[in-house]
């Protein structure tokens, strides 16, 4: 199930969603994990302003899959675009979306590269700047209401 966890980086401590399960080609695909990863592609790809969506996600908004939690061809494509447009940040690009290991650890600092769920999270804080919310778990609950269970 879909979850926010304390993630640290250098001194800097704050929330963090997470998964449970592996979303994707061949995962488990547990539906409010599904929904989180379809949730945090609408968010990243609604900022506005002009933004260009495509620079972040690999593809327009027009492709980014319903928030439905099935993980259908769409948001499956939709995975593996986003890793390989991001893949010079990612540990890689698979198709699948694992879920973080955060307890207990702290991250380094300008780390290069990171796991898919991580790196949804960064720029989820960064584009949160585009959107009403102060913080984008906020944001996400807002847009799949269905989420507020395992994110408040």
């Amino acid at each position: 199930m879909a979850k926010k966890e304390q993630i640290t980086m250098g001194t800097v401590s704050g929330l963090a969603v997470n998964l449970d399960f592996t979303v994707g080609t061949g995962g488990r695909n547990d539906k409010a994990d599904v929904m989180l990863i379809q949730a945090m592609f609408r968010y990243i790809g609604n900022i506005g302003f002009g933004a260009n969506p495509t620079r972040f996600l690999g593809f327009p908004s027009s492709e980014i899959p319903a928030i439905t939690g099935i993980c259908d061809s769409k948001t499956q494509r939709a995975i593996l675009r986003f890793q390989q447009t991001n893949a010079k940040n990612l540990l890689s690009a698979d198709g699948v979306i694992h879920p973080a290991s955060y307890h207990g650890r702290n991250l380094k600092p300008g780390l290069k590269r990171m796991m898919t769920i991580t790196w949804l999270h960064f720029l989820g804080c960064e584009l949160g700047i585009y959107h009403p919310e102060p913080y984008y778990i906020d944001g996400l609950i807002r847009i799949a209401p269905d989420l507020s269970q395992s994110l408040m």
